[in-house]
């Protein structure tokens, strides 16, 4: 009798059969033929060698398990066999490229034509012409138009809430909005711990501009229905139109359009990723350790190595998102693809692209080049198509060395460590660095001084970010878009002005924002005056008609009674009339007046 093994499932069953013994089990004629089960096939293995058993490490043959289940007609149904992982088969003259000993020769690099700088005119700009190129009343108007909708749509789902409470909540307006953004910027400039500080009376808290500009509870409120696009459109999680970024598409377009349409870039360019923080739970959320955040939401910038200016981005939506940008090639790898995708409008123009080692590699480059765009990136000693031959040779510290295929340099720098490089822009040849003299290849030294664009972008976004912690990703990553906007906006301003830092224009805008110059005097500047600062009582001074003249004094009109006073504070805007008994001190103390 032939031995059988039965799974799980199968023994039950025949264990289950009523009226049979376990003879009649053991003498019957299989009518199950043993199938090899997916698990115990090797992705490796071919399909030939799944017929006849194969020995295990003692030479006995292994037995087979069968996992089909049987059918009404005494068949067994077969499981299909798992699906191996298509890969795209690299060309040859990429898989396996010919190298061969470097000379100093540059290969011929592709004329640089494209028309960089400012796309419009700046002439008499002011900061806030500069900001209002990228956060217009066309960005403010569709934000406040989905805060209030989705404001709408929480108060009905939720009939008793305390939003819900006649006169708690009303639609916000573009005004109100500056504002709102005016306070939430200034919160970049100034740090404190909690939303509740900036609205304390302690004195070591105490921020005048922001009691007098909006109740904190009005901000929070605003803050809480924060939104950018409407939840009844959004496709559920089955649909295949179903987005991860749903919640921020719109700002996503808007600023891909946006930024490329003010500037064209200069010709280094670099490609890197930064990290978003976020620590809550969310599908497209990465750890990367070598950035300070560590967790967070991706983003890929395209930033001009000199100023840092974000001339393109993309968000990381999940490793099942499909990204397949026009007339790419599927052989250079998904990351590949990325670079791709944020470099598509700037091909053909003679670019050189700076890459650090997770996305180098040949066949990118080889594609690269072909479309007029050098490159060159730090690169792994293990990527396929990379000379081993240099990787197995020892050097020196100081010692560097070349390989050449085609267009294509390879380097080996001998520092602390070794460094690997990959280059279509430069010859193999080394410069002298302010260390002693001593010589890097010249690949390595351009690459350290044209590939810090993106960090140089994230160190100015994170100098002044406005960012809290919250549970809601959305609010975050869209905070910080609008924050790269007005970096970019600086960017234009300093090379249009050629003055002025980045915190200079910050502390601008937020005061153009809380303070519109287009509304004249007001009480709210007067307000922020009379609660900061020193300010004393001064004699009214004689006038031509009068020779001790008087005003009303502000407190006890807001009292409904008449006072006049000999005395004013010549240190607030609007010179207010005070009684020197009491009135003065509570104008300067109490926050509304």
């Amino acid at each position: 009798m032939t031995k059988r093994t039965y799974s799980l499932q199968q023994a039950y069953e025949l264990m289950c059969l009523s009226g049979e013994s376990s003879e009649e089990v053991d003498n019957s004629d299989s009518e199950f033929e043993p199938v090899v089960d997916s698990d115990t096939i090797s992705a490796d293995s071919e399909i030939e060698d799944q017929s006849s058993p194969q020995p295990n490490s003692s030479g006995r043959q292994r037995e087979t398990v069968v996992t089909a289940s049987q059918t009404n007609s005494g068949e067994s149904r077969v499981p299909p066999a798992k699906r191996r992982r298509r890969h795209t088969l690299i060309p040859e003259d990429m898989a396996n490229p010919v190298w061969s000993p470097a000379n100093l020769e540059a290969v011929e690099q592709p004329p640089f034509t494209a028309q960089a700088g400012i796309s419009i005119d700046t002439t008499n700009f002011s900061p806030m012409d500069f900001f209002q190129l990228i956060i217009s009343d066309e960005l403010l108007g569709m934000i406040v138009e989905q805060t209030n909708l989705y404001a709408q749509q929480h108060i009905a789902a939720h009939p008793g809430s305390s939003y819900a409470k006649p006169g708690h909540w009303k639609p916000t307006t573009i005004p109100e909005f500056r504002k709102f953004l005016g306070l939430f910027l200034n919160m970049g400039i100034t740090i404190k711990h909690h939303y509740k500080d900036y609205w304390s009376k302690v004195s070591i808290h105490h921020m005048g501009i922001f009691s007098c500009t909006m109740s904190r509870t009005r901000f929070l409120t605003i803050l809480r229905f924060l939104h950018f696009n409407d939840n009844a459109q959004c496709a559920s999680s089955t649909s295949p139109n179903f987005d991860r970024l749903y919640k921020i598409r719109p700002l996503i377009n808007y600023f891909s359009q946006k930024f490329p349409e003010l500037y064209t870039p200069e010709k280094d360019i670099s490609i890197d990723e930064s990290l978003i923080h976020f620590t809550g739970r969310l599908a497209i959320k990465q750890y990367i350790p070598s950035k300070r955040t560590r967790y967070g939401v991706k983003m890929y910038k395209l930033c001009e190595s000199t100023s840092g200016y974000t001339w393109s981005f993309r968000i990381y939506e999940g490793k099942d998102s499909q990204l397949e940008p026009p007339g790419c090639p599927d052989y250079i790898g998904t990351n590949g693809k990325v670079v791709r995708d944020l470099i598509t409008p700037l091909l053909n123009n003679g670019y050189n692209l700076y890459l650090d080692n997770f996305y180098t590699s040949i066949p990118l480059f080889k594609h690269l080049f072909s479309q007029k765009t050098p490159a060159c990136g730090t690169m792994r000693s293990n990527r396929k198509g990379f000379p081993q031959t240099l990787v197995n040779r020892r050097l020196e510290r100081g010692e560097s060395q070349y390989l050449r295929s085609n267009e294509m340099l390879a380097a080996k720098y001998k520092d602390k460590r070794d460094v690997y490089m990959l280059s279509t822009i430069h010859p193999a040849a080394n410069a002298p660095t302010r260390r002693d003299g001593v010589q890097k290849p010249l690949c390595i030294h351009e690459y350290n001084q044209y590939m810090g664009g993106v960090d140089f972008n994230d160190r100015l976004v994170q100098s002044h970010l406005a960012l809290r912690k919250s549970k809601y990703w959305y609010k975050k990553v869209a905070i910080y878009l609008i924050q790269v906007g007005i970096v970019n906006s600086w960017i234009l301003h300093k090379k249009s002005t050629n003055s002025g830092t980045y915190k200079s224009f910050l502390e601008t805008i937020v005061i153009e924002l809380l303070e519109p110059s287009d509304e004249g005097p007001s009480t709210r500047s007067d307000a922020v005056a009379r609660l900061s600062g020193k300010h004393y009582p001064v004699k009214i001074p004689p006038t031509a008609c009068k020779e001790y003249p008087q005003k009303r004094c502000r407190v006890c009109s807001k009292q409904k009674r008449r006072v006049l006073s000999r005395y004013h504070c010549t240190d607030c805007p609007e010179k207010p009339g005070l009684c020197m008994k009491d009135c003065f001190r509570k104008y300067h103390s109490s926050i509304r007046f």
